[in-house]
């Protein structure tokens, strides 16, 4: 009998302790780490507050990813240096997306449920800004989106806050300058297969039908191609006055150099803040040279604002190279979050936070923005020119008007 109650009493106490971790294997900073549905919370009073930025650290796409981990981590450097938000200190947490949708739903999984971070600035490519959000609106977090697809906010997803001009915006205002300004009638559009280039492709087609007008030739590309002679073979054709280019800076450099091959190289050509870094004139060189792109921050101390001048410094000072539109950017949308982080309440739930950003009149490094219901950026957007010498200038500034 005795050794019957011996054994019971060490099941129970075995029964006990497995019960307890069970209950503590739950907690992940706050975050619910089940996968259902539910608010995030940002933890105890005394840890760090963690940020989680998926950003393009290899592949073609490697050198935008310095960029925003370079702002991020300046801008987190600088309230960590002022006493934090609500005292405690922030921690950047940075994974490699590759650009690609499938990675993005793994390293947010990632840093979301075993990582336990409390908010998410990225992704920077639109397909994989809107995987990622699947994961960060079921589990109740915040994500500054980084990506233009107009689809971003178009999903319900209430924790969703964009950073980047949408596909409408920008669209729109390369048709403005193209047609309106220039005068263009005949125009042709070349763009990416991906959610980025049909986002735009679509607003560019819009905004040429609302002026009566068609484009002459539209061709779609593989992101990842090598060749896109075929398609500037089709746009040759049809004798553009200008072509429209809606695609990332890398397959930018090889539409300018393959139409300089073409005998297309005098073609004025135009595109979205997708092919703004100056990696466009280091692969694409002259070629690129005359290409005008919506810009939210333009990286020139001569036509900064206050702040602007004092983040161009800093990040020079800090990182030994000059910042890209990027860089102002994913600066701006780490401010802002953690702005609406410390205006809102300690305990900075998701719809704290989310209260805070609605209410949020900002001016950044970029321009002064705000959001609308859904979450989309306000702000204004300037027309910048590549130079022979691979700088930039301004082609086209609304606010001078």
């Amino acid at each position: 009998m005795r050794k019957i109650l011996s054994l019971a009493l060490v099941i129970a106490l075995l029964c006990g302790i497995l019960s307890a971790c069970a209950n503590n294997s739950g907690s992940n900073n706050g975050n619910n780490s089940s996968g259902e549905t539910g608010q995030n919370e940002t933890g105890n009073s005394s840890d760090p507050i963690k940020i989680g930025l998926p950003a393009p650290l290899s592949g073609s796409s490697g050198a935008i990813g310095e960029t925003l981990v370079n702002a991020a981590q300046l801008a987190v450097d600088e309230w960590n240096a002022a006493g934090g938000v609500h005292g405690r200190q922030i921690e950047l947490l940075v994974e490699d997306d590759e650009m690609t949708a499938s990675k993005a739903v793994t390293v947010v999984n990632k840093l979301v449920y075993q990582d336990g971070v409390d908010a998410i600035i990225g992704c920077l490519n639109s397909t994989a800004c809107l995987a990622a959000q699947e994961i960060t609106n079921k589990a109740g977090m915040i994500q500054m989106a980084l990506g233009s697809n107009q689809t971003i906010t178009e999903l319900g997803h209430q924790y969703v806050f964009r950073m980047q001009a949408n596909d409408l915006y920008q669209a729109a205002a390369v048709v403005q300058y193209v047609v309106d300004t220039l005068g263009y009638e005949k125009v042709a559009c070349i763009y990416s297969s991906d959610d980025f280039g049909t986002g735009g492709i679509n607003v560019v087609q819009e905004e040429m039908a609302e002026r009566g007008l068609e484009l002459v030739a539209c061709e779609a590309f593989d992101p990842e191609a090598s060749d896109v002679t075929s398609q500037l073979t089709t746009i040759k054709e049809a004798e553009p006055e200008a072509v429209i280019m809606w695609c990332m800076y890398q397959a930018g450099a090889l539409i300018c150099k393959q139409m300089n091959q073409m005998g297309m190289g005098d073609t004025p050509k135009f595109g979205g803040g997708g092919l703004v870094n100056n990696a466009l004139y280091e692969l694409a060189g002259e070629t690129a040279a005359g290409v005008c792109m919506t810009q939210l921050f333009f990286p020139s101390a001569e036509v900064a604002n206050e702040k602007g001048k004092k983040f161009i410094a800093d990040y020079e000072a800090a990182y030994g190279v000059s910042p890209d539109n990027n860089s102002g950017m994913v600066y701006d949308a780490t401010w802002v979050l953690l702005t609406a982080m410390q205006n809102a309440p300690e305990t900075m739930t998701a719809d704290e936070i989310k209260e805070e950003l609605h209410k949020l009149e900002y001016d950044g490094v970029s321009g002064h923005l705000t959001f609308t219901e859904t979450g989309d950026v306000v702000r204004d957007l300037t027309i910048v020119r590549l130079t022979e010498d691979g700088n930039y200038e301004i082609a086209y500034n609304p606010n001078a008007q």
